[in-house]
């Protein structure tokens, strides 16, 4: 079983800080080797305290990764 997370993001984050004042990162979300939401990009930068005051995510499909709720995903 292959396992994938976002957490190299967060490192790549953390190194790109270190090394200039970052105000913004814009990163491109997508592919299906990962499917953690982000979440392992958001554990790493509190895990090692990074600070990135705001963060845009891009995407190219309207699928929500869950559900309203009582409503069926499209």
């Amino acid at each position: 079983m292959m396992r994938t997370s976002s957490a190299p993001v967060g490192e790549l984050l953390s190194i790109v800080q270190e090394r200039h004042d970052v105000r913004q990162a814009i990163i491109g979300l997508g592919g299906t080797a990962n499917c953690d939401a982000g979440l392992g990009m958001v554990l790493y930068m509190a895990r090692f305290k990074v600070h990135m005051p705001q963060i845009v995510g891009l995407y190219d499909a309207g699928v929500p990764l869950l559900a309203h709720a009582g409503k069926p995903s499209p």
